[in-house]
Protein backbone atom coordinates (compact mmCIF):
# COMPACT_ATOMS: atom_id res chain seq x y z
CA UNK A 1 0.00 0.00 0.00
CA UNK A 2 1.58 3.28 -1.15
CA UNK A 3 0.52 6.62 0.28
CA UNK A 4 2.11 10.00 -0.16
CA UNK A 5 2.28 13.41 1.48
CA UNK A 6 2.98 16.40 -0.76
CA UNK A 7 4.49 19.52 0.81
CA UNK A 8 4.75 23.11 -0.24
CA UNK A 9 8.27 24.44 0.46
CA UNK A 10 8.52 28.12 1.44
CA UNK A 11 6.59 28.79 4.65
CA UNK A 12 5.79 25.09 5.12
CA UNK A 13 9.08 23.21 5.38
CA UNK A 14 11.50 26.13 5.45
CA UNK A 15 11.51 29.70 6.71
CA UNK A 16 12.91 31.38 3.61
CA UNK A 17 11.79 35.01 3.92
CA UNK A 18 15.22 36.22 5.02
CA UNK A 19 16.96 35.12 1.83
CA UNK A 20 14.00 35.96 -0.42
CA UNK A 21 13.81 39.48 1.03
CA UNK A 22 17.57 40.06 0.93
CA UNK A 23 17.95 39.00 -2.70
CA UNK A 24 14.89 40.89 -3.92
CA UNK A 25 15.89 44.02 -2.02
CA UNK A 26 19.41 43.90 -3.43
CA UNK A 27 18.01 43.70 -6.96
CA UNK A 28 15.54 46.51 -6.28
CA UNK A 29 18.23 48.72 -4.76
CA UNK A 30 20.53 48.20 -7.74
CA UNK A 31 17.98 49.87 -10.00
CA UNK A 32 16.88 52.56 -7.56
CA UNK A 33 13.55 51.08 -6.45
CA UNK A 34 12.32 51.21 -2.83
CA UNK A 35 13.09 48.15 -0.70
CA UNK A 36 10.85 46.43 1.87
CA UNK A 37 11.00 45.00 5.36
CA UNK A 38 11.48 41.24 5.54
CA UNK A 39 7.97 40.79 6.97
CA UNK A 40 6.42 42.40 3.89
CA UNK A 41 7.64 39.52 1.75
CA UNK A 42 5.20 37.18 3.50
CA UNK A 43 2.57 38.86 1.28
CA UNK A 44 4.68 39.01 -1.87
CA UNK A 45 5.50 35.30 -2.12
CA UNK A 46 3.38 32.24 -2.83
CA UNK A 47 2.73 32.06 -6.55
CA UNK A 48 6.11 32.17 -8.20
CA UNK A 49 9.28 34.27 -8.26
CA UNK A 50 8.02 36.51 -11.06
CA UNK A 51 4.96 37.53 -9.06
CA UNK A 52 7.11 37.99 -5.95
CA UNK A 53 9.30 40.50 -7.78
CA UNK A 54 6.34 42.17 -9.47
CA UNK A 55 4.63 42.79 -6.12
CA UNK A 56 7.83 44.20 -4.62
CA UNK A 57 8.11 46.77 -7.41
CA UNK A 58 6.11 49.98 -7.87
CA UNK A 59 2.65 49.29 -9.31
CA UNK A 60 3.41 51.27 -12.47
CA UNK A 61 6.59 49.31 -13.29
CA UNK A 62 6.77 48.17 -16.91
CA UNK A 63 7.29 44.53 -17.82
CA UNK A 64 10.83 45.11 -19.06
CA UNK A 65 11.70 46.74 -15.71
CA UNK A 66 10.25 43.79 -13.82
CA UNK A 67 12.17 41.40 -16.06
CA UNK A 68 15.46 43.16 -15.32
CA UNK A 69 14.96 43.00 -11.54
CA UNK A 70 13.65 39.43 -11.77
CA UNK A 71 16.73 38.19 -13.58
CA UNK A 72 19.04 39.87 -11.06
CA UNK A 73 16.99 38.39 -8.22
CA UNK A 74 17.39 34.87 -9.62
CA UNK A 75 21.16 35.30 -9.93
CA UNK A 76 21.41 36.64 -6.37
CA UNK A 77 19.23 33.90 -4.92
CA UNK A 78 21.46 31.27 -6.49
CA UNK A 79 24.33 32.71 -4.42
CA UNK A 80 22.49 33.45 -1.17
CA UNK A 81 19.78 30.79 -0.80
CA UNK A 82 21.26 29.24 2.35
CA UNK A 83 22.28 32.22 4.46
CA UNK A 84 19.08 33.10 6.34
CA UNK A 85 16.94 30.05 5.60
CA UNK A 86 16.23 27.24 8.07
CA UNK A 87 13.74 24.40 8.63
CA UNK A 88 10.90 25.18 10.98
CA UNK A 89 11.21 23.57 14.43
CA UNK A 90 9.97 19.99 14.38
CA UNK A 91 9.96 19.62 10.58
CA UNK A 92 12.91 17.23 10.40
CA UNK A 93 11.35 15.03 13.08
CA UNK A 94 8.02 15.07 11.18
CA UNK A 95 9.65 13.98 7.92
CA UNK A 96 11.68 11.28 9.65
CA UNK A 97 8.54 9.93 11.30
CA UNK A 98 6.55 9.85 8.07
CA UNK A 99 9.38 8.13 6.21
CA UNK A 100 9.68 5.54 8.98
CA UNK A 101 5.94 4.91 8.68
CA UNK A 102 6.34 4.14 4.98
CA UNK A 103 4.90 7.30 3.43
CA UNK A 104 6.32 8.63 0.18
CA UNK A 105 7.18 12.32 0.37
CA UNK A 106 7.19 15.00 -2.30
CA UNK A 107 7.79 18.73 -2.62
CA UNK A 108 5.71 20.80 -5.04
CA UNK A 109 6.81 24.43 -5.07
CA UNK A 110 6.37 27.61 -7.07
CA UNK A 111 10.05 28.31 -6.46
CA UNK A 112 12.05 27.80 -9.69
CA UNK A 113 12.73 24.10 -10.24
CA UNK A 114 16.53 24.19 -10.07
CA UNK A 115 16.49 26.24 -6.85
CA UNK A 116 13.85 23.97 -5.33
CA UNK A 117 15.98 20.89 -5.92
CA UNK A 118 19.11 22.64 -4.68
CA UNK A 119 17.45 23.85 -1.47
CA UNK A 120 15.89 20.46 -0.71
CA UNK A 121 19.18 18.65 -1.32
CA UNK A 122 20.88 21.06 1.08
CA UNK A 123 18.41 20.93 3.97
CA UNK A 124 16.75 17.52 3.53
CA UNK A 125 19.17 15.17 1.73
CA UNK A 126 17.84 11.71 0.87
CA UNK A 127 14.41 12.54 2.30
CA UNK A 128 12.01 13.22 -0.58
CA UNK A 129 10.94 10.81 -3.29
CA UNK A 130 10.00 13.59 -5.73
CA UNK A 131 11.02 17.26 -5.79
CA UNK A 132 9.33 19.56 -8.27
CA UNK A 133 9.60 23.31 -8.65
CA UNK A 134 8.23 25.71 -11.21
CA UNK A 135 9.40 25.11 -14.77
CA UNK A 136 9.64 28.04 -17.17
CA UNK A 137 6.47 28.21 -19.26
CA UNK A 138 4.45 25.92 -16.97
CA UNK A 139 1.51 27.20 -14.92
CA UNK A 140 2.14 28.05 -11.28
CA UNK A 141 0.10 26.77 -8.37
CA UNK A 142 -2.85 26.84 -7.75
CA UNK A 143 -2.92 25.14 -11.14
CA UNK A 144 -2.77 21.42 -10.29
CA UNK A 145 -0.32 20.41 -13.03
CA UNK A 146 2.70 20.21 -10.71
CA UNK A 147 0.76 18.04 -8.24
CA UNK A 148 -0.31 15.63 -10.96
CA UNK A 149 3.28 15.48 -12.19
CA UNK A 150 4.48 14.58 -8.69
CA UNK A 151 1.80 11.91 -8.28
CA UNK A 152 2.74 10.44 -11.65
CA UNK A 153 6.42 10.34 -10.68
CA UNK A 154 5.50 8.59 -7.41
CA UNK A 155 2.97 6.28 -9.11
CA UNK A 156 0.40 7.39 -6.53
CA UNK A 157 -3.33 7.90 -7.09
CA UNK A 158 -4.97 11.10 -5.88
CA UNK A 159 -7.02 8.94 -3.50
CA UNK A 160 -3.83 8.00 -1.65
CA UNK A 161 -2.26 11.45 -1.34
CA UNK A 162 -2.43 14.34 1.13
CA UNK A 163 -1.32 17.96 0.62
CA UNK A 164 0.30 20.34 3.13
CA UNK A 165 0.82 24.10 2.70
CA UNK A 166 0.70 27.48 4.40
CA UNK A 167 -1.23 29.83 2.09
CA UNK A 168 -4.53 30.13 0.25
CA UNK A 169 -2.63 29.23 -2.93
CA UNK A 170 -1.84 25.86 -1.37
CA UNK A 171 -5.42 25.24 -0.31
CA UNK A 172 -6.66 26.06 -3.81
CA UNK A 173 -3.94 23.84 -5.29
CA UNK A 174 -5.07 20.93 -3.14
CA UNK A 175 -8.71 21.45 -4.04
CA UNK A 176 -7.89 21.78 -7.75
CA UNK A 177 -6.01 18.49 -7.44
CA UNK A 178 -8.84 16.78 -5.51
CA UNK A 179 -6.60 16.25 -2.48
CA UNK A 180 -7.31 16.83 1.21
CA UNK A 181 -5.32 19.73 2.60
CA UNK A 182 -3.79 20.64 5.94
CA UNK A 183 -2.94 24.31 6.41
CA UNK A 184 0.00 24.99 8.70
CA UNK A 185 -0.20 27.95 11.07
CA UNK A 186 3.56 28.50 11.43
CA UNK A 187 3.92 29.74 7.85
CA UNK A 188 3.68 33.06 6.05
CA UNK A 189 -0.03 33.86 6.19
CA UNK A 190 -1.96 32.42 9.13
CA UNK A 191 -5.30 31.05 10.27
CA UNK A 192 -7.74 33.49 8.65
CA UNK A 193 -6.40 33.14 5.12
CA UNK A 194 -6.27 29.35 5.36
CA UNK A 195 -9.73 29.09 6.89
CA UNK A 196 -11.27 31.49 4.36
CA UNK A 197 -9.71 29.45 1.55
CA UNK A 198 -11.37 26.30 2.86
CA UNK A 199 -8.55 24.31 4.45
CA UNK A 200 -10.05 21.15 5.93
CA UNK A 201 -7.43 20.90 8.69
CA UNK A 202 -5.38 23.55 10.50
CA UNK A 203 -2.24 22.53 12.40
CA UNK A 204 -0.34 24.61 14.95
CA UNK A 205 2.88 22.59 14.85
CA UNK A 206 4.48 19.64 13.03
CA UNK A 207 3.54 17.22 15.81
CA UNK A 208 -0.15 18.05 15.31
CA UNK A 209 0.31 17.73 11.55
CA UNK A 210 1.79 14.26 11.97
CA UNK A 211 -1.21 13.24 14.09
CA UNK A 212 -3.68 14.61 11.52
CA UNK A 213 -1.98 12.86 8.59
CA UNK A 214 -1.96 9.55 10.43
CA UNK A 215 -5.61 9.97 11.44
CA UNK A 216 -6.68 10.81 7.89
CA UNK A 217 -5.15 7.70 6.37
CA UNK A 218 -6.17 5.49 9.28
CA UNK A 219 -9.81 6.44 8.74
CA UNK A 220 -9.69 6.19 4.96
CA UNK A 221 -9.36 2.84 3.22
CA UNK A 222 -6.69 2.63 0.53
CA UNK A 223 -7.81 2.73 -3.11
CA UNK A 224 -6.17 -0.56 -4.02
Amino acid sequence: MKRAVLFDLDGTLLYTLGDLAYCTNEALHKYGYPVHAEEAYAWFVGDGAWNQVRRAMPPDAKEEEIRRVYEDYLALYQLHAFERTHPYPGICRLLTGLKADGYMLAVVSNKPHARTREVIAHYFPDTFDAVLGHQEGAPVKPDPQIVFSALSELAIRTEDAFYVGDTATDVYTAHNSHLPCAGVLWGFRGRKELKDAGAEILCADPEELYTEIKAYFRNKPSSL
